[in-house]
């Protein structure tokens, strides 16, 4: 699944450098999850301690293979042929935007995986923290991947 979202996303931002859409992101359209609308739908999920094991178990499992190398590199190879789709005037860019995907993994995850947040509400004995906005949101990395362009 976690291979599956992080295809989905590298998938989108690469869509996005190739079409040349990453100068019309703004930052400040940051979306927010409003998790407290879920806490209806999982009823007796909710402060459970065998859940809350099996999800710290998933989000440190899911660091695990993010900060895998062998793994980022498959993902590196799976997705370099979709550079080939790309405009013969940006598949320079679509490589180097390839190329970039593990270093952009590892800071999203860095970012965005937290056991101790993630799994708030179905641990007990954690204090539910609210999700804040993030220090890099995700169209500042945009904005730095711009910027390291030569010519930018």
């Amino acid at each position: 699944m976690a291979a599956a979202y992080y295809c989905v996303l590298v998938a989108t931002l690469l869509l996005a450098a190739v079409n040349g859409q990453v100068d019309d992101v703004t930052t400040d359209a940051e979306p927010q999850m409003n998790v407290e609308g879920l806490r209806p739908l999982v009823g007796s999920m909710i402060q459970n301690v065998q859940l809350c094991s099996l999800c710290e178990k998933v989000i440190g499992f899911l660091k695990n293979v993010t900060n895998n190398k062998q793994v980022l590199e498959e993902l590196v190879e799976l997705l370099l042929p979709v550079c080939q789709w790309a405009p013969y005037s940006l598949h320079g860019d679509c490589i180097e935007i390839v190329d970039n995907i593990p270093e952009m993994v590892k800071n999203l995850t860095d970012m965005y995986l937290d056991p101790k947040r993630d799994c708030a509400y179905v641990c007990p004995e954690q204090e539910i923290l609210t999700y804040e906005p993030y220090a890099a949101p995700m169209a500042n990395i945009l904005k730095l991947m711009q910027e390291k362009k030569p010519g930018h």
